[in-house]
C-alpha cells in the first residue's frame, strides 16, 4: 500500500479538516506524510483552535489501511490531488475532495457534462433525460449524474444505452448501492465509466451528504443541464455550485401548467441556456441546441483535454487539442466558437510557425459559428431598419399636425 495514499486517508478523517484545509496543509508542509509528521506545527496554518480539534482524536492508521484494502479488494482505487489521474477540472474548485474512492475509471479522454433533476420525474422528464444523455454519449461526451431515482438514473441509462461512458457521484460510500433498485445500473457503470464518492467505504446515505456531493458533480463537468426540477429541488443546488465554479448552466423547459419544471423556468429567467431541440448541420455533425449556445459536436468533443498543459489565460473548462486546431481547442459553447474564430484571425497575423489552420473535421462547427454570426447580424440590421422606420413615421405625423 502507498504510504502517501494512507496519509491522505488519515488526514481526511481528522475532525475539522476539509478539502481546503487539507490542501493548505499539504502546500505548506510539502506532502501528506510530512503534514502528519509535523502535527505539532499545525497552528501555523490552521490556527490554535482548529489544530487542537484536529489532534484530539489522533491519527488512525489502522482505519486508513482497512479502507484502502477494502477498496482494492473491490477492484477500485483511491485518487488524491497529487495523482495524475485526479480529474483536472475537479482540482480547480474551491472545496475539492481530498480523496476520491473510485470503482471503475473516470474517463479522462473526453469532456463531461452533468445531467441532473428531480427524483419525482414525469415520463416527459425521463424521456428527455435519456434522449439528451444518448445524444451526448454519441457525440463523445461523458454524462455525470448522481445515481438517484428519476432524472439521474434515466441520464445514466441513456448514456449507457447509447454505448457511451457515465460517471455516478454518490452521497454514500462507493460500495453502498443506493437506491437499491439501481443495483444493475450500479454494476454497469463500473464497466462503462465509474462510481465515485468522497465518503469512506461503508458510509450509509445521510440527508446532508447529497447536497455536499453536488459540488463534485458540477466540478467534474464543463456544464450542468437541469432536465426537470420543481422550484425547491435539490438539483438547483448543483447549479449554484456550477455558477460558483464558472460552469455553464442549461435548462430544459417543461409544461407550464405543472410545477414539475418550475425550477427550470426560474433558471431560464435568470439567464440559463435554453435546451430546446437537437439539430443537424453540414458534415453530419450533431449539435445539441447549437443556436442557443451549446454545441455538442462529435469532432470537437472527442478531443482530449490536456489538463496539465492547458493555457492559464483561458477560462476554466477550455483545453488545448493535440492538433492545435482552435475549434478543437474550444469545443463547448458558442462563445468558444467565437473565441476560436478570433484565435484563428490572430494566428494568421503571427509568425508562420505559430499559424493554425482549421481541421477539415471542423467544417460543421465553423458553419454553426458562421450561422450564429449571420443570425446576430440579421437581427441587428432588422432592429435598425424598424427604428428608422419608426422615426420617419413620427416625423411625418408631426408635419401633419403642424400644417393642420
Amino acid at each position: 500500500m502507498s504510504n502517501t495514499r494512507l496519509a491522505w486517508l488519515a488526514l481526511s478523517k481528522l475532525p475539522g479538516i476539509g478539502g481546503k484545509r487539507c490542501m493548505d496543509l499539504v502546500e505548506y508542509f510539502g506532502s501528506a506524510p510530512r503534514v502528519l509528521d509535523c502535527s505539532d506545527r499545525w497552528e501555523e496554518v490552521l490556527g490554535a483552535a482548529t489544530a487542537r480539534k484536529a489532534r484530539s482524536e489522533g491519527i488512525d492508521w489502522s482505519w486508513a489501511e482497512k479502507q484502502l484494502a477494502h477498496l482494492e479488494r473491490l477492484g477500485g482505487h483511491l485518487l488524491t490531488p497529487e495523482d495524475e489521474r485526479y480529474p483536472y477540472h475537479l482540482r480547480q474548485i474551491h472545496q475539492l475532495p481530498p480523496v476520491l474512492f473510485v470503482l471503475g475509471e473516470i474517463p479522462s479522454a473526453m469532456p463531461c457534462v452533468a445531467l441532473v433533476g428531480t427524483r419525482q420525474a414525469t415520463s416527459y422528464g425521463v424521456g428527455m433525460a435519456r434522449r439528451l444523455a444518448g445524444d451526448l454519449a454519441r457525440a463523445g461526451v461523458c454524462v455525470v449524474s448522481g445515481l438517484a431515482r428519476g432524472i439521474d438514473g434515466a441520464a445514466h441509462q441513456g448514456a449507457l444505452n447509447a454505448g457511451g461512458q457515465s460517471v455516478a457521484v454518490l452521497g454514500c460510500g462507493a460500495d453502498v448501492v443506493y437506491p437499491a433498485e439501481h443495483a444493475k445500473l450500479y454494476r454497469a457503470l463500473q464497466q462503462n465509466g465509474a462510481v465515485v464518492s468522497e465518503f469512506p467505504m461503508g458510509s450509509s446515505p445521510e440527508p446532508g451528504s447529497f447536497p455536499r456531493r453536488n459540488r463534485i458533480i458540477s466540478g467534474l463537468s464543463l456544464g450542468v443541464v437541469v432536465v426537470e426540477a420543481p422550484a425547491r429541488s435539490g438539483a438547483l443546488l448543483t447549479t449554484n455550485y456550477a455558477a460558483e465554479q464558472d460552469r455553464e448552466v442549461f435548462a430544459v423547459p417543461g409544461d407550464v401548467r405543472r410545477g414539475q419544471s418550475a425550477g427550470c423556468h426560474a433558471l431560464l429567467r435568470d439567464g440559463a441556456k435554453l435546451v430546446e431541440r437537437r439539430r443537424r448541420y453540414s458534415g453530419g455533425v450533431g449539435c445539441l441546441c447549437c443556436a442557443s449556445g451549446w454545441a455538442a459536436c462529435a469532432p470537437c468533443t472527442r478531443t482530449r483535454v490536456s489538463s496539465a498543459r492547458a493555457s492559464g489565460s483561458r477560462p476554466l473548462g477550455w483545453g488545448r487539442a493535440a492538433c492545435g486546431c482552435p475549434v478543437h481547442s474550444s469545443w463547448f459553447g458558442a462563445r468558444r466558437l467565437a473565441w476560436s474564430a478570433a484565435q484563428t484571425r490572430t494566428s494568421r497575423s503571427g509568425s508562420p510557425a505559430a499559424r493554425k489552420t482549421l481541421c477539415a473535421q471542423c467544417v460543421g462547427c465553423s458553419c454553426c459559428g458562421f450561422l450564429l454570426y449571420l443570425i446576430t447580424l440579421y437581427v441587428f440590421l432588422t432592429s435598425l431598419y424598424f427604428q428608422a422606420k419608426k422615426r420617419l413615421r413620427r416625423r411625418a405625423h408631426a408635419k401633419k399636425v403642424y400644417f393642420a
